[in-house]
């Protein structure tokens, strides 16, 4: 598990950051779908289209 000089294994290092990685992409991919995309959708396209109206009267 650990080399003489007290550093990880490079294998286990490799799988921890693997790890690490995978848990922040599932994090990121969940708020890109969940939160973010319906702000987007929702309140940033509500500004184009209201705008949209106000200038079409």
């Amino acid at each position: 598990m650990f080399d003489e000089d007290g550093s990880l294994d490079p294998v286990l290092k490799v799988i921890l950051w693997l790890i690490l990685g995978v848990a922040i992409a599932k994090v990121a991919w969940k708020w890109l779908t969940q939160d973010a995309w319906p702000w987007v959708r929702d309140d940033v396209g509500g500004w184009f289209s209201e705008d949209s109206a106000i200038q079409s009267s």
